[in-house]
């Protein structure tokens, strides 16, 4: 994976090792090792770095993250339904089961998170790109994308249904199960190992 570098100097505040109140959190600021809590709840954070930090309530749905940073935070089973994201970066970051459904994502990167068990189905994503890290049985069903990559994630069991697949890349990638849609698979670039998973979806038996 490329280094993930948090750029301190880009930031007016640096907080470490507190407690933080969601609705505090002001621009141009960095947490680290912070417990992010809640009690109203806010609309928009931008411009914001999260280090190592825990977010106590893990509903951040309908909420808008611009220029935002997360590294090593754990989003497991976190809500980001209907949320904004543009210019995100998640390092990094425990996502197994994060629910993405409805949101809109634009110019956004995962790197080397986990992503097992999520869901990005009926979502719209550009320039969203997937590096390392795992989305193992996650679901991009009924996407609307443009320039959607995937490079060296693992993705078996990956839900495609309803998603068409042209000029997307999975050959770097390593799946042994997927569904999708035969009908909008086509312009689909994948390795001739990984065209067992097609045949078969397709009810073509291979013998040796």
């Amino acid at each position: 994976m490329n280094e993930f570098n948090i750029p301190i100097t880009n930031y007016e505040h640096v907080i470490e090792n507190q407690t933080v109140m969601i609705e505090d959190i002001q621009s141009y600021s960095y947490f680290k090792n912070c417990v992010i809590e809640y009690k109203f709840g806010r609309r928009q954070i931008n411009e914001v770095a999260f280090e190592n930090c825990e977010f106590a309530y893990h509903d951040l749905s309908s909420m808008e993250f611009l220029d935002c940073l997360f590294y090593k935070c754990d989003f497991s089973n976190g809500e980001f339904k209907s949320t904004a994201l543009y210019r995100v970066k998640f390092g990094s970051c425990k996502l197994i089961g994060a629910q993405f459904t409805n949101s809109t994502i634009k110019d956004g990167q995962f790197l080397d998170c986990l992503l097992t068990y999520s869901s990005f189905s009926d979502s719209k994503l550009t320039n969203v790109h997937f590096q390392e890290g795992k989305l193992d049985d996650s679901f991009f069903q009924h996407i609307k994308q443009k320039n959607l990559t995937f490079s060296r994630v693992a993705m078996d069991g990956i839900d495609f249904y309803e998603t068409p697949l042209k000029d997307i890349d999975l050959s770097t990638c390593e799946f042994h199960r997927i569904n999708l849609d035969i009908a909008l698979a086509r312009g689909l670039i994948i390795r001739p190992d990984q065209a067992y998973s097609l045949v078969a979806l397709c009810g073509v038996k291979l013998t040796d």
